[in-house]
């Protein structure tokens, strides 16, 4: 009998951990989708790296990581780098 309390005890242990995992990864998603949304690209892939393999948001991270990563790439191609202001008379360095 004491190893049957034992083993329910431990599942409970278990339980919990996973309830713990799956509010983590619920919370880092709603992060990441925040941060996103405000802006904040790189921050938002950042955060989807604590999303677990396991987590039952991983799809969900995976999906927000392509729409941030093809984001990133369409402002990399519009967005213009500023050349620095010479005086005149002024040469590039070679």
């Amino acid at each position: 009998m004491p190893r049957l309390g034992l083993a329910l005890g431990q599942g409970q242990d278990t339980q919990r951990s996973e309830d713990h995992n799956h509010s983590s990864g619920e919370e880092t998603l709603a992060r990441a989708k925040t941060l996103a949304a405000s802006g904040h690209l790189r921050e938002a892939l950042a955060a989807l790296e604590d999303i677990r393999a396991t987590d039952p948001q991983k799809g969900d991270g995976d999906r927000l990581r392509g729409d941030i990563q093809q984001q990133l790439m369409t402002l990399s191609s519009i967005v213009p780098v500023a050349a620095p202001d010479r005086e005149k008379g002024e040469r590039p360095n070679p």
